[in-house]
Parts: structure tokens; sequence; C-alpha cells
């Protein structure tokens, strides 16, 4: 199983941010490194698998048919038999990119650059794994999608855990600050570098996300986080959610109709929110001629 993997592209990257620190020696530096894992194929090497299967590795899309796998379709499902296997297999992914992320620090430390290196360690999203039914990514805002590890470490920087929520818009300003360059007017976000040192706590404000991929059509998600609360609304039939993540952190009780005053008071925020943008996508989605003019200008640019 460990020669079965369609393409390790985090062990290609990972040599090619060898090749990079080759190259720029001991000059400054920026580099971004984005493993694809954990991520379907959910395919981790064999010293990473725990449990046994059905297939060598979960791909339910085009190509996986040769393995076996249910193929995603009008008659796709994913037997419940196998739903601990598949945690399993992604589980694996999780830690042979810690394993990656560990060598990197390493290669780091030989080099004597290790305690002149900002580190940033996050990720763009979660994964469902049947939390609340589905699986995969991009169609809800629920905690297991949008809570991500945010992790700085580097000089100045002090030793602690931040349990209050922050935002992901907050990095590129908190990277900035830790390098001694100014912001940007155009970004949202506020620089964590007074947390992150130990001199201050993150400030108490309003969380957004949004859900708004394909996999989201055609009511795509919004999300605001407020004292312990968390609102969801649907944006194409104005439903709404409400939970309280200090009581229920899994996001299984919806408390909407139970306060309606709350739900008015995070309505307003989102609102507020969705308010502040000097721009919208006011496109007709109802108008099939303006449809198809979206779909050749994303075959255009090599989307679909």
């Amino acid at each position: 199983w460990g020669r079965l993997r369609p393409s390790d592209t985090s062990d290609r990257i990972q040599r090619y941010a060898k090749a990079y620190l080759d190259r720029v020696q001991d000059r400054p530096f920026y580099m971004w490194m984005h493993y694809m894992d954990p991520h379907v194929p959910y395919d981790p090497p064999a010293r990473y698998r725990t449990l046994d299967g059905q297939w060598p590795f979960f791909y339910p899309y085009e190509g996986g048919e040769q393995w076996g796998l249910p193929i995603i379709g009008k008659d796709f499902s994913i037997p419940e038999s196998q739903h601990d296997y598949i945690r399993s297999l992604y589980e694996g992914e999780i830690r042979y990119v810690d394993e990656l992320v560990g060598e990197l620090v390493d290669e780091l430390e030989a080099r004597g650059l290790r305690d002149k290196t900002y580190i940033c360690f996050t990720a763009d999203h979660g994964e469902e794994l049947w939390d609340h039914g589905g699986w995969e990514h991009a169609h809800t805002v629920y905690n297991e999608l949008i809570h991500v590890p945010l992790f700085f470490v580097g000089p100045g920087i002090k030793p602690q855990r931040v349990t209050q929520p922050v935002s992901a818009v907050e990095l590129m300003p908190t990277l900035a600050d830790l390098m001694g360059i100014d912001s940007d007017s155009n970004w949202r976000g506020q620089s964590l570098g007074a947390v992150v040192r130990g001199e201050a706590s993150v400030e108490d404000k309003p969380l957004f996300a949004q859900a708004t991929s394909n996999k989201a059509w055609p009511n795509p998600l919004q999300a605001v986080i407020s004292d312990g609360y968390k609102l969801i609304r649907g944006a194409g039939d104005d439903h709404v959610w409400l939970y309280s993540l200090t009581d229920d952190p899994h996001e299984t009780r919806d408390l909407a109709g139970e306060q309606p005053e709350l739900v008015s008071a995070m309505r307003q925020l989102l609102e507020d929110w969705m308010g502040s943008f000097t721009w919208a996508f006011n496109a007709d989605v109802s108008n099939p001629e303006q449809e198809q003019e979206r779909i050749e200008a994303l075959k255009s640019m090599g989307y679909l």
C-alpha cells in the first residue's frame, strides 16, 4: 500500500522546499508551503495506516473505480461499515503532514535558521467525516470545517495557548507586524502581533465565515460567531440556525426558535458585515443567458 499513492504531492513539495532553502542560503526569505494532505484522495503512507479496509485508498471520483471505490453519482453512498476505515486514512494523512512539518523545522535548525525564522502553521478548512451527516468540505460552516489550527512560532513569540476564536483574515496583518512591515489599508484583518508576543488579549469581536462553493449551491451559507454563540444563515432561503458553542460545541441543538431576540441581533451583525464591503455580487441566477456566460468565463480560465 505504501506504493499505491496516486501522487504524493506533499513529498514533492517537501523536496522543493529544501531546494529553495539551498538557493536562498542565509538571505531573508518568505516561503509558503501548501501541503495538499490531508485531502482526497485519502491515501497515507503504509506506516500511518492503522486499519484495513475495502479499498487501498479513498477517492470517490473519476479514476477511483479502478480500485473498486464507489464513484460519486446518483446512487453514490459510502457504507457505514467503512466510516471508521476512511476516518483512519484521514488521520493517517494528518500524521504524515505532521512528520513533514517536523522534518522542515529540523532542516531550519540544521541550517542555523530556526531561531530567526517566523513559522506559521494553519489550514484553509477542516473536513466533515459524517459529523452532521455528510463528508468532505465546502458544503457547510459547522466547526468541523471552519475551526482550523493556527500556530505562530518565532523570535519574541510567547509560548501560550489562546482559547478565544480568531479569524484567518488576521494572518497577513500579523505576519507583517512580526516582520516590522506596515499593514495595508485594504486588509480587513487586524494584527495578532501583540497577542502572540504576550502583550495583549484577543479583541472581542464578531467573526464571519461563508460557504459559497458549488457544493453549497443553491443555498450558500453564512455564519457569524459572537459571545459564544453561532448563527448560520442560508443566503438562498434565509433559514437560520443558532448554536451555543459553549454548551453545545458540536452544534447539535438548534436554538433559533427559542431565542428570537438573539437571532435578530446576530442577523444584524451579518447585515452590517455584508454592508461593509464596497462591492457585491448581484448576478441574476435565474437568467439562463447570464448563467451560460459565467460558465464560459470559468471554462476560459480553466476552472471547468
